[in-house]
């Protein structure tokens, strides 16, 4: 939850966050899973989402988005509406890492 703020800081910061969190060995499953983002870096791409947080509005998310895309000067940034069954089609897809 609230990982819709956590990516705000930019790539770098994002990544460490993320390295820390595996480190601590916090990492829910599938099963608890209330948000996610799939960051490529050869591609320049963030793909996230989220059902809790201050993103789940429509009229808090265009202005979240807006915040990514300005932390991530030539990225792609999208909201994942599908949540983790996008996301599984984005890990599988021909090209992704």
């Amino acid at each position: 939850m609230g990982i819709d703020l956590d990516l705000l800081a930019g790539p770098a910061e994002a990544l460490a966050m993320i390295r820390q969190l595996r480190t601590d060995d916090w990492w829910p499953d599938d099963g608890l899973c209330q948000g996610a983002a799939l960051i490529d870096l050869g591609r320049k791409v963030l793909m996230l989402f989220a059902w809790e947080g201050p993103s789940t509005t429509m009229r808090h998310r265009s202005a979240t988005l807006e915040l990514l895309r300005d932390a991530r000067a030539g990225w792609e940034v999208r909201w994942m509406y599908d949540g983790p069954a996008e996301l599984r089609a984005a890990r599988t897809a021909p090209g992704s890492v």
